[in-house]
């Protein structure tokens, strides 16, 4: 984790207490919030059915006005919630050492990735000079993730990021991946083909954890409850409410129609991608491993660096490995699109360097790779003979190149496209002609200040609409529809428009 930072939290009792608190406060206030806007169409239950402003002793003005407090507060809590939901649960746990803790809490920098023109306008420089500065005010430039630490059945601390195990380095006092030195030689590489023993598969496994990449697809409501934390569905809420009090409740109906179709559409295509995400990702079978000089049947989730496995016509490839014997034709199409199958050698008996990245490449089986025939050679000078076609296991889960692809696909960089900072420009020119309307609202309209103030309301929810939002949304849920056909799946419908550029 380059340029991140990490901090130790534990619970207490207290603050478990206060986060139930405010949970509970915010709920009632929106019950409030509710229950008043109902008074004012005489809607409440019991004594005051039928009854105009009954809260409000009859008055409408202290209505309205009582009505406007209301709304605002609301809306500051809100927007607090928002600004402080990254870490608003360790507020109220207590600091500790990462090492000592229950919970660590990963910090780490935001780089937005720009798919932009060099040139940009001096408007637009200075609109991306100004959210920058607020995203680092309201530390919208970091992302916060709380792991909970787990421990071994050795005893030995850990958490998981990203799929990642982070272990815990009692000489380092810092936690980071384990990975095992196998040697760059090929002849280093060929000289553990006898395998590993039953007692070191035990502690490699418990220092890199399973070779299987776990991943979490939410339900659908707590799906829904991801997509509707966002700042603008806060937005709409806000909004709408004044709708529905404001006796403009029709138009709010079918406002929240409109938006809750499209949050739906977004929601269940995001879950579905993310379905066949899972079923790519969390691969399993059974492959022969040889340990303790013996060869025997073992799931790939329990292969360990510096296992050696024997490769069989049709598996598919679990791990990166490297072959020591024999000859393997692989189908490398569903990893890098190559549609040709790939011949792939058995590294030579020598002190060549082994590089991945150049000449070794042609001796890498790549996990997620299909093997589609082998070939044993039981007699050469320059390379080891065998009856088996046999590999030694590099990197596993997230560390192989498919676990590198499944984790860039799962927690993507944010991206910056032309059209994200011409929007910017857009809502800010709003913003301001909303300002404007207001003080032109506040000097001309000759009423009391509780109409001019929803006067403003309403007038900055025409310019700035509650559904410009989901009119987005509905646009790239049907471009995502549409790849779906042609069975291409996007876990990320913001994307779509840049690939189409």
């Amino acid at each position: 984790m380059p340029n991140s930072c990490l901090h130790g939290y534990r619970n207490k009792l207290l603050g478990t207490a206060c986060i139930w608190a405010i949970t509970l406060v915010t709920l009632l206030w929106i019950c409030f919030l509710g229950v008043w806007t109902a008074d004012y169409y005489g809607s409440l239950p019991g004594k005051y059915s039928g009854k105009l402003y009954s809260l409000a002793y009859g008055s409408d003005n202290l209505e309205l006005a009582t009505f406007l407090i209301l709304w605002g507060i609301s809306f500051i809590i809100l927007i607090v919630l928002y600004v402080l939901k990254p870490h608003l649960r360790n507020y109220f746990r207590l600091l500790a050492l990462p090492s000592k803790g229950k919970y660590v809490c990963v910090v780490r920098p935001l780089h937005e990735v720009k798919v932009i023109e060099e040139n940009t306008n001096w408007l637009q420089h200075y609109i991306n000079v100004f959210t920058g500065w607020l995203q680092v005010s309201l530390s919208r430039d970091k992302e916060y993730t709380t792991c909970p630490i787990e421990k071994t059945s050795e005893g030995r601390i850990y958490f998981t990021y990203q799929c990642t195990r982070y272990v815990f380095d009692e000489q380092t006092q810092q936690y980071a991946p384990y990975e095992f030195d196998l040697g760059t030689s090929h002849r280093r590489l060929i000289q553990q083909a006898d395998g590993l023993s039953g007692a070191e598969v035990a502690y490699r496994l418990e220092l890199v954890g399973p070779n299987f990449i776990e991943v979490k697809v939410p339900s659908i409501p707590a799906a829904f409850a991801r997509e509707f934390v966002s700042f603008f569905y806060l937005y709409q809420l806000i909004f709408l409410w004044a709708f529905y009090f404001y006796a403009y409740w029709q138009v709010g109906l079918v406002d929240t129609g409109v938006i809750l179709l499209s949050a739906t559409i977004k929601v269940v295509l995001r879950v579905q991608s993310e379905r066949r995400l899972k079923q790519m990702a969390e691969q399993e079978e059974t492959t022969p491993v040889k340990r303790d000089g013996e060869w025997l049947n073992v799931s790939t989730r329990d292969l360990v660096p510096g296992d050696v496995i024997e490769v069989t016509t049709g598996a598919h490839m679990s791990c990166d490995c490297v072959l020591l014997s024999g000859n393997a034709i692989m189908n490398e199409s569903s990893l890098t699109g190559e549609p040709l199958p790939i011949r792939k050698f058995p590294v030579r008996i020598d002190d060549s360097h082994y590089n991945v990245a150049e000449a070794g490449k042609m001796s890498t089986l790549f996990a997620g790779t299909v093997v589609s025939q082998v070939q044993p050679v039981t007699k050469s000078t320059d390379s080891l003979e065998s009856d088996r076609v046999l590999a030694l296991v590099r990197f596993t889960g997230t560390m192989s190149d498919k676990g590198q692809l499944v984790r860039r696909i799962l927690f993507p960089n944010p991206i910056s496209f032309i059209f994200n900072e011409q929007m910017r420009i857009v809502v800010c020119i709003l913003v301001l002609y909303s300002i404007f309307v207001m003080a032109m609202a506040t000097y001309l309209y000759k009423g009391n200040s509780v109409a001019i103030a929803f006067y403003g309301i309403f007038a900055i929810a025409q310019l700035l609409s509650p559904l410009l939002p989901a009119a987005l949304v509905i646009g790239q849920s049907v471009a995502a529809t549409r790849l779906r056909k042609k069975k291409i799946y996007c876990v990320d419908p913001q994307r779509i428009m840049t690939a189409g550029k």
